[in-house]
């Protein structure tokens, strides 16, 4: 088969989630995806040939951007990348900036001294960063066009263009349209299932070469699970098209947010609003509201759903709040897609109501609203009960609305110790609250350093609690897994379950989930209230023994081995166990997060805290008060460890 014909096949339509051509495409897109590298790498020689591949395949995975040729350094392919990637420019898979790179951006690629001495050769005094540098020069192009009245190539745009290239040498981009074909086999092998649609928009769909290899190398295991297709996802290659489109809008719009270009960010999310008000006008709207919940993710509305929520946060950056609060007031008016984000809808439409348009009534307006929605969960619930409660502060004590907030954001406060730390007397680079273990007796260039969670187990082992895990919303998770391990990778669930590289089903963040499996969730529940410690054990051990190391909801390495897991196992107790893994099996999406950040045990006395750690300065977030107060009336020993900083006195070493 040749090139075009591969392309062909790459871009052909049909029923890609069909019961046959779907799992012939799921068992055949990644030997296509290799097929065609080898085949447009065909006119080299062998050597130069495997180097091109794994050049490729390297700068896939890595942001679609300018790279200089001094930043393309992977001497484990390639002693001279300069040859082999002319050689991926010739084939068409990578572009170079000798031809086709602007001046905006050649200038961005430079250093700051590179871009200094840039200012000064065209009689500029050099400023202190590279924006303004570049803003500087940018300007002097636009206001002197041309050299000699002379346009064209003579324009001082281009002499300064040729200037930099001169500085920054060969530059290289992947090319985009065989990035993007290779990118839409991949969704199609194996769609996106992370937890977080902010990390989803981050990472894109590269990630997923470097799973391939893993478990091509025998380096990641998946769970074995049935597949069981019924739902079409994509009907036709236009679909996942839009599909692939919206992704990567998103992806421009996140980067835009995270290097602070808000204007940019606002411009890119209303071509997103736009694209999504022209496709909702279109004959394939209806199909895509009709999938389930679970799946609308992988619908173009959705997406650019998600895009319009980033588009909020730059607006809100850009202070331009009246055009957020409309904007919020237009997403939560549409009632299909993103359903589980209308809490954060809602409640940065109060905030913006009351803090920066000063509308108290209108946000007290908003927040009943949200109150009787029932897609505003947990951790937005109560931020919005709370917010409530300080604007109605002024009304009566007998106001029915107030005294319906204060019953309902009523919570149990967790009981709080104090420990005292020695912050460690020297700065030490992305790190903020490190302090000096106790045991420390040396000078101060030998001590032994932690964090607030690793000095707060410290702690804990002094009070008796010989075993400690800093694991946050891991450690329970791990646990559900353990104990629902079968219920949870259920292939016999429709649509769960699609491709063979799943650490968990597609529906695991939705209402779906239980209510798919319920019966079978909670007759596990009761069969686990009556069971014994060594039942317990058993049940744990027979998931430990046939899953240990598999990717899924289990973090296996957080436990030393299973008998370190058995031994927190019945230190919990049934009740506890019960109603942490009721809670997740219910609502994974909204209480997957706020678990308290320790949990430490004796499993000679079978007595086990929970405990959430707070550095100064820091405070509980309205999740991690709301698990507090699940824990509590489930009869847990939970707490809050508050952690001082005290300054350190100069470790002298101890003298005998």
């Amino acid at each position: 088969m040749g090139k075009g014909s591969i392309k062909t096949l790459l871009s052909s339509r049909g029923d890609f989630q069909g019961s046959g051509m779907r799992a012939c495409w799921q068992n055949t897109a990644g030997y296509w995806y290799e097929k065609l590298l080898l085949q447009c790498t065909g006119g080299m020689q062998a050597p130069d040939e495997d180097a091109a591949q794994k050049l490729y395949v390297r700068l896939f995975q890595r942001k679609y951007k300018w790279l200089r040729i001094n930043k393309i350094n992977y001497p484990d392919i390639t002693q001279d990348p300069l040859i082999t990637l002319e050689e991926l420019v010739k084939i068409g898979l990578v572009d170079s900036g000798s031809s086709e790179i602007d001046l905006e951006t050649a200038i961005e690629l430079l250093s700051l001294p590179e871009a200094k001495n840039l200012a000064k050769h065209f009689n500029f005094n050099s400023a202190k960063n590279k924006t303004d540098i570049k803003e500087m020069l940018l300007k002097h192009c636009k206001q002197h066009k041309s050299v000699f009245f002379m346009n064209g190539s003579n324009g001082i745009s281009s002499m300064m263009l040729k200037k930099v290239k001169q500085v920054m040498g060969p530059c290289y981009r992947i090319s985009l349209l065989p990035k993007r074909v290779f990118t839409r086999v991949l969704m199609l092998f194996s769609l996106p299932t992370m937890s977080d649609d902010e990390e989803e928009a981050a990472g894109g769909q590269q990630q997923q070469l470097i799973t391939l290899l893993q478990v091509n190398k025998g380096e990641l295991v998946f769970p074995d699970y049935k597949i069981t297709r019924k739902t079409v996802i994509f009907c036709d290659r236009d679909e996942l098209i839009r599909y692939e489109e919206a992704r990567q809008l998103e992806n421009d719009i996140f980067n835009a947010i995270e290097s602070k270009n808000f204007d940019l960010a606002k411009e890119l999310y209303i071509n997103a609003k736009e694209e999504y008000e022209d496709q909702c006008s279109s004959d394939f709207s209806k199909r895509a509201s009709s999938l389930p919940p679970f799946l609308k993710r992988y619908t173009s509305f959705h997406v650019y759903i998600r895009c319009m929520t980033l588009g909020v946060e730059a607006l809100q950056r850009l202070r331009q709040y009246k055009e957020a609060v409309s904007l919020l007031r237009k997403l939560l008016k549409q009632t299909t897609f993103c359903q589980d984000y209308k809490g954060r809808w809602y409640d940065r439409l109060a905030l913006n109501l009351e803090q920066h348009l000063k509308q108290p009534e209108q946000a007290l307006e908003a927040i009943k609203s949200a109150l009787s929605d029932t897609n505003v969960r947990a951790g937005h619930r109560y931020s919005l009960l709370t917010r409530a409660l300080r604007i109605t502060k002024s009304l009566e004590e007998t106001d029915e609305f107030r005294q319906q907030i204060l019953k309902e954001s009523s919570v149990i406060e967790a009981p709080k110790v104090v420990i005292k730390g020695r912050l460690c007397p020297r700065p030490i680079l992305g790190r903020r609250n490190v302090f000096i273990s106790s045991s420390s007796t040396a000078d101060v260039d030998d001590v032994t350093i932690l964090g607030v969670e690793q000095l707060a187990i410290e702690h804990y082992k002094e009070e008796g609690f010989s075993e400690g895990i800093h694991g946050e919303g891991s450690t329970f998770h791990s646990i559900y897994g353990l104990l629902f391990w079968d219920i949870i990778y259920d292939g016999n669930i429709p649509d769960a379950f699609i491709s063979p590289y799943q650490t968990h089903p597609l529906d695991l963040n939705s209402e779906t989930f239980f209510q798919s499996r319920r019966d079978q969730i909670l007759n596990h529940l009761e069969t686990l209230r009556k069971s014994s410690n060594e039942e317990l054990k058993e049940i744990v051990k027979t998931t430990w023994e046939n899953h240990q190391g598999q990717a899924s909801l289990v973090v296996w390495d957080h436990f030393a081995d299973l008998d370190h897991v058995q031994g927190l196992i019945c230190c919990f107790g049934c009740n506890i166990l019960c109603g942490i893994c009721e809670r997740l099996a219910k609502d994974f999406r909204f209480t997957r997060s706020g678990v308290p950040d320790l949990v430490v045990w004796n499993p000679e006395t079978f007595q086990a805290k929970i405990v959430e750690v707070k550095g100064p300065g820091d405070k509980l977030s309205s999740k991690q008060i709301l698990w507090l107060d699940y824990l509590i009336q489930l009869g847990a020993d939970a707490e809050v460890c508050l952690v001082e900083a005290v300054a350190a006195k100069k470790l002298r070493k101890e003298t005998f």
